[in-house]
C-alpha cells in the first residue's frame, strides 16, 4: 500500500512542476504585453499633437502658396463682372487647384453633410463646377410623405444648379454627365429634373421645373437652398442672400437655406494675415476671404437655426430659416 502510493506520488510530481513551469514561463509574456499598451499609452498624446501641428502647418502653407504677391487693394477685383472673369479664367483647373486643401481643412467632410440635409427641391447657388453633386441623395421615386417617412425623409425631387460664371457651369454639366452615366450618385436619379442655369441670383432667379408629382411647385419655390462659398465672390453678399429668402417655400417650415462659407477668424492675429493678403487672394480666386460672415448673415434677417466654425473659425457653416412672423405672415 505505501509503496503504491510512493509511485503515486513520484508519477503526479513531474506533471504538477510543469505546469508550474508554464505559468512561469507565460508570465513575461504578459509583462511584455502590458508594457508595449503602457509605450502606446504614452506615444498616442505625442502622435495626436504631431497630426495636428502637420494640419496647422499645412494650412499655413496652403494659405501663403496661394498669395505668393502681393496685389495693392486698388487694383483687386471688386465688381462682380471682374470676378467672374476670373471664375471664367481658372474653371477648367479649380477642381485640381482646391482638392487637396479642401480635404485637409474638413471642407470636403462638410459638403457631404450639407448635401445629405438636402431635400425636396433644391437650389443649389454659386455651384461652380458642382463639387456637392456627389453628396445629393436623389428621390425619382415620386412616392408618398408616409412612404418617404419610413425610409429616412425624402431626398432631392428636382435639383437647380446656378453660377454667374458661364466656364463653370460647363465644367458642371460635364461632372453630372460623367457620375451620371459612372452610376456614382446617390439615390434614384432617374425622374429627377437636373438642370443648371447661368445667371445672377441677387436679380429673378427661375422657379422649380414641374414635375408629375406636384405641378405646382412653381408657385411654392423652393424646399432647399444650399450656397458653397459662395458669399465670399459677390459684391452685395447681404442682398444675395436677402433675395435667396424670397425663393424658399413659405408653405413648408422646414425649409432650409445652408451655407458653408469661408471669412473672418476668431483671432486678431489671423485676420491680420487675411486682410494682408486678401487682395492677392481675391486676385487669384475672385474670392475675398477676410469678410465677416457673421455680420452678413445678422443683415440679412433670415433665423439662424444653426451655427458652426471650424479652421481658426474661418470656416463658417450654416442653418438659416425665414424668420417666424415673416413665414406666417405669407
Amino acid at each position: 500500500m505505501n509503496c503504491l502510493r510512493f509511485a503515486t506520488i513520484v508519477k503526479r510530481r513531474p506533471y504538477q512542476l510543469q505546469v508550474y513551469r508554464r505559468v512561469a514561463s507565460s508570465s513575461p509574456q504578459y509583462g511584455d504585453q502590458n508594457a508595449t499598451r503602457a509605450a502606446r499609452a504614452r506615444i498616442l498624446p505625442f502622435t495626436l499633437a504631431g497630426i495636428t501641428a502637420l494640419g496647422i502647418g499645412c494650412y499655413v502653407a496652403l494659405l501663403f502658396s496661394s498669395t505668393r504677391q502681393i496685389v495693392v487693394t486698388e487694383h483687386a477685383p471688386h465688381t462682380q463682372n471682374a470676378l467672374t472673369e476670373i471664375y471664367d479664367r481658372t474653371a477648367s483647373k479649380f477642381d485640381a487647384d482646391v482638392n487637396i486643401s479642401e480635404r485637409l481643412m474638413g471642407i470636403t467632410k462638410a459638403r457631404k453633410v450639407l448635401g445629405a440635409k438636402c431635400k425636396g427641391h433644391v437650389l443649389e447657388v454659386s455651384c461652380g463646377t458642382a463639387r456637392n453633386l456627389s453628396y445629393y441623395r436623389f428621390d425619382g421615386s415620386h412616392q408618398s410623405e408616409e412612404e418617404q417617412s419610413k425610409k429616412g425623409g425624402a431626398g432631392v425631387k428636382s435639383l437647380t444648379l446656378v453660377d454667374i460664371s458661364a466656364e463653370m457651369i460647363e465644367q458642371g454639366k460635364k461632372k453630372f454627365l460623367a457620375l451620371k452615366e459612372a452610376g456614382v450618385l446617390l439615390g434614384d436619379v432617374k425622374g429627377v429634373p437636373v438642370r443648371f442655369w447661368q445667371g445672377d441670383v441677387k436679380g429673378q432667379i427661375p422657379p422649380p421645373p414641374l414635375n408629375n408629382n406636384n405641378i405646382n411647385n412653381q408657385s411654392l419655390g423652393y424646399d432647399t437652398i444650399v450656397q458653397s462659398m459662395g458669399l465670399c465672390s459677390t459684391d452685395e453678399p447681404i442682398q444675395l442672400l436677402q433675395n435667396l429668402a424670397t425663393y424658399l417655400n413659405k408653405k413648408n417650415d422646414e425649409a432650409r437655406i445652408y451655407l458653408l462659407e469661408h471669412g473672418k477668424s476668431y483671432y486678431p492675429w489671423w485676420n491680420t494675415i487675411l486682410d494682408t493678403q486678401a487682395a492677392t487672394h481675391a486676385s487669384k480666386h475672385g474670392c475675398w476671404w477676410n469678410r465677416d460672415i457673421g455680420g452678413i448673415i445678422q443683415q440679412s434677417g433670415l433665423e439662424i437655426v444653426q451655427e458652426r466654425r471650424h479652421n481658426f473659425g474661418t470656416t463658417w457653416i450654416y442653418e438659416l430659416r425665414l424668420p417666424k412672423v415673416a413665414n406666417m405672415s405669407k
